[in-house]
């Protein structure tokens, strides 16, 4: 039954990374309208890709490899839809900037959703060779950085958002790549070319490690500050469970402990880095 919890952790992440986009942007963390658009979106979307994969198999197929789905499809249809209807009430409880975006993030979730074969696998992007691992950084990044800074740009600094963007791409760049060392397998007889299909797991898992190093120095190298509330302390309580999964095998055989440890590592960043900027605010109040 890794469906729904797997669902929820993705979802509790993506909120949990608005938040944290908004602490390390100055303003105090609240919840809005967004983050209710934010986790249903992410439900419904994760769940939609997870039916359109199921429904892609034969009959027999779905059997063997979604035991669970096959026999509880009325609760999992229930878990698509509640939550798309949520996603579909709030839509119109937020501002115009911020549809466009989910709208843009929504059609590259949904191309990227779409199996490349059938009478629609002309559009799926998973066919564009190494594009796969950088859209769902692209995606993740639109939809945790720009929609909760949307209605606050004016009171950024300059070049903060960007940098905040670029801080959120290279946070989930290595996360994607080790999900797609777990899809290695059904990538390739898909013939869908990501880069551990390419060059190996072996080869990914160094990448991996040369992009998370990135993603905790990029920031102080460039900028000359550590920000260690915002940054450097959450980055390096992230990358502790990220590096140790990295040497662990993949573990194929069990996709929840995937989405428990890296997706989960995502809730603990974001949650070190409001808690970050919660003491720290209490000396500095924001602005």
């Amino acid at each position: 039954m890794s469906f729904l919890p797997g669902n929820l952790i993705v979802a509790f992440a993506a909120v949990s990374l608005c938040l944290a986009s908004q602490v390390q942007a100055g303003f105090e963390p609240h919840l809005q309208s967004f983050h209710l658009l934010i986790f249903s979106g992410t439900l419904s979307e994760y769940s939609l890709h997870r039916l359109i994969k199921y429904y892609s198999l034969s009959r027999t197929g779905r059997k063997v490899s979604s035991p669970w789905m096959f026999s509880n499809q009325p609760v999992v249809w229930l878990f698509f839809l509640i939550p798309l209807t949520a996603f579909a009430i709030s839509f119109f409880y937020v501002n115009t900037v911020i549809r466009w975006i989910i709208l843009i993030s929504g059609l590259i979730a949904l191309l990227y959703s779409l199996p490349l074969k059938g009478p629609a696998g002309f559009l799926s992007l998973r066919g564009i060779p190494f594009l796969k691992t950088f859209l769902v950084a692209l995606v993740w990044s639109l939809t945790t950085v720009l929609v909760p800074l949307a209605g606050n740009s004016g009171g950024i600094p300059e070049g903060k958002i960007s940098w905040i963007f670029i801080e959120r791409f290279f946070l989930i760049f290595p996360l994607a790549l080790l999900f797609d060392i777990l899809d290695m397998v059904q990538d390739r007889e898909e013939g869908i070319r990501t880069i551990p299909v390419v060059f190996g797991e072996k080869m990914t898992r160094k990448l991996v490690v040369r992009t998370v190093l990135l993603f905790i120095f990029i920031y102080p190298l460039v900028t000359g500050t550590f920000d260690f509330h915002s940054h450097f302390v959450p980055a390096i309580l992230w990358s502790l469970p990220v590096l140790w999964f990295i040497y662990r095998r993949s573990d194929s055989e069990n996709p929840l402990r995937y989405s428990l440890l890296l997706d989960g590592s995502l809730i603990l960043y974001g949650l070190v880095v409001i808690a970050g900027g919660y003491f720290y605010n209490h000396l500095f109040p924001f602005q």
